[in-house]
C-alpha cells in the first residue's frame, strides 16, 4: 500500500497513515523517524519509521499508541486545502467551479473546513504564486464565457505590456479587447481606420473576431482585436465601452 503525504502551509511534508498526521522529525541511511503532530500540544509521543518520504516507500515500525483520537475532520480539512492547491497549479479554470467540484468528493461533512471565501483566497493564491515561477500555464477550452479564466501572463505581451485592455466580465455577452498602449497611440494618428471581422478564426466559445486597423505612413496596421460572442451585441457593447 503506499505512503500518504499532504503538504504543511510551509510546504514541509507531512505523512498521512491511519487518520494521523506526522512530521519529519530525521533522517538517516536506513530509515526516516516521523513523529506526530500532537507531540508538543498533546506530549504524543508516537513515532513511525519508513524506508523513504516517497510514495513507493513503506512502514517499517512504530511505537505504541496515540494518547487521543484521530481528529478525522482536521485531516480531512487539510486533504481538501492540498486538493485545491494541486488544481490551481494545473487547471485554469473557475475558482469557484474549482471549489465546488473538489467538495463535491469530500465523503462525510466536515465541519473543520474554512469558509467558501478563505477557500477562494488559497485557489487564488496559489495559482498567483504558480504563475510567478513559471512562464507557462495549463489552460483548457473553457465551455461557456463564465467559465473563462485569463491567467495574468495572458495579459501581457513578451515585453510585460498589457495587452489586454478590456474584459466586459459578466454572462454571455462577454467580450475581450487586446491592444498595447502604444497600439492605440498609433491609431489615434491615423486618418482613417478600417473595421473587419471574421468569423473563422476564434475560440469556440466566441463567434467573432473584429479587428480594428490604421492606415499609418501608407502602411495598414492591425491595432485592435476584440473577441466578442455575437456580432449584433459587440456594436451596441462597443459604443458604450
Amino acid at each position: 500500500m503506499p505512503l500518504k503525504f499532504i503538504t504543511s502551509q510551509r510546504g514541509a511534508l507531512m505523512l498521512l497513515y491511519n487518520g494521523y498526521l506526522y512530521t519529519n522529525k530525521s533522517v538517516n541511511k536506513s530509515n526516516i523517524t516521523w513523529r506526530c503532530v500532537e507531540y508538543r500540544k498533546r506530549l504524543c509521543s508516537v513515532v513511525i519509521y519508513t524506508t523513504s518520504d516517497k510514495r513507493t516507500g513503506e512502514i517499517i515500525g512504530d511505537s505504541p499508541v496515540h494518547n487521543h483520537a484521530a481528529d478525522v475532520a482536521h485531516v480531512e480539512a487539510r486533504k481538501v486545502k492540498e486538493k485545491l492547491k494541486k488544481k490551481a497549479s494545473k487547471v485554469c479554470e473557475n475558482n469557484g467551479v474549482m471549489i465546488s467540484k473538489v467538495l463535491s468528493k469530500v465523503p462525510s461533512p466536515v465541519v473543520q473546513l474554512p469558509t467558501i471565501k478563505s477557500l477562494t483566497r488559497i485557489v487564488q493564491r496559489q495559482k498567483t504564486d504558480w504563475a510567478k515561477k513559471t512562464d507557462k500555464a495549463v489552460v483548457v477550452n473553457p465551455k461557456t464565457l463564465q467559465d473563462l479564466v485569463i491567467p495574468n501572463m495572458y495579459r501581457m505581451t513578451n515585453d510585460e505590456e498589457l495587452f489586454l485592455l478590456y474584459d466586459s466580465e459578466g454572462g454571455v455577452d462577454r467580450f475581450l479587447v487586446y491592444a498595447t498602449a502604444k497600439n492605440l497611440e498609433l491609431l489615434a494618428e491615423c486618418e482613417l481606420w478600417y473595421c473587419d471581422g471574421t468569423f473563422n478564426l476564434v475560440p469556440l466559445i466566441f463567434k467573432q473576431l473584429y479587428i480594428i486597423h490604421g492606415l499609418y505612413h501608407d502602411k495598414l496596421l492591425p491595432l485592435v482585436y476584440i473577441l466578442a460572442p455575437n456580432k449584433s451585441q459587440l456594436y451596441v457593447s462597443l459604443s458604450s465601452f
